[in-house]
């Protein structure tokens, strides 16, 4: 399951906070799956906002905290439980 073998659908995860985040991205990554850690910043953060906007706690919060889980429409059922097992062996 490489990068290069995306979908234009989401599929989010919100972790405890930001540690464990980035620890189940670390190890996605570390079996060579992709996934994505900022694809969705708050969007006070747009440039269009920015001057409008003193930003958000609960939103910057949320942000930090999710994870973006790789689909495609070829994903299997063997490569859903892999990301499955990978996210959850970490999280033990």
């Amino acid at each position: 399951m490489t990068a290069d073998k995306r979908s234009w659908f989401f599929y989010f995860i919100l972790l405890k906070n930001t540690e464990l985040r980035n620890q189940v991205y670390k190890a996605l990554l570390k079996n060579e799956i992709a996934s994505s850690t900022n694809y969705f910043p708050p969007i006070y953060n747009f440039p269009m906002y920015t001057s409008c906007s003193k930003g958000c706690v609960v939103a910057d919060n949320i942000s930090e905290r999710l994870l973006v889980l790789p689909t495609f429409y070829e994903m299997t059922n063997e490569e859903i439980l892999e990301v499955s097992n990978i996210i959850k062996n970490t999280l033990k």
